[in-house]
């Protein structure tokens, strides 16, 4: 009976721990999605008008 209890908590131990991992995967998907459209949205403004990122190197750059 003890060895089943053990067994038991260990299990949800690791489903606990399997679900915070998927969870942070998951997360980490939709913040890399999120900054790739951020770039995007950046760049396709670059190649409209290179001052509308505000960036000084590529002002200057751009100004010479």
């Amino acid at each position: 009976m003890r060895q089943h209890r053990c067994l038991d908590g260990l299990l949800v131990e690791v489903k606990k721990l399997l679900t915070s991992l998927v969870l942070h995967e998951v997360f980490n998907v939709l913040f890399r999605v999120e900054l790739h459209q951020v770039y995007l949205v950046r760049l396709v403004d670059l190649m409209v008008d290179k001052r509308a990122i505000g960036w000084p190197f590529l002002t200057n750059r751009a100004a010479c």
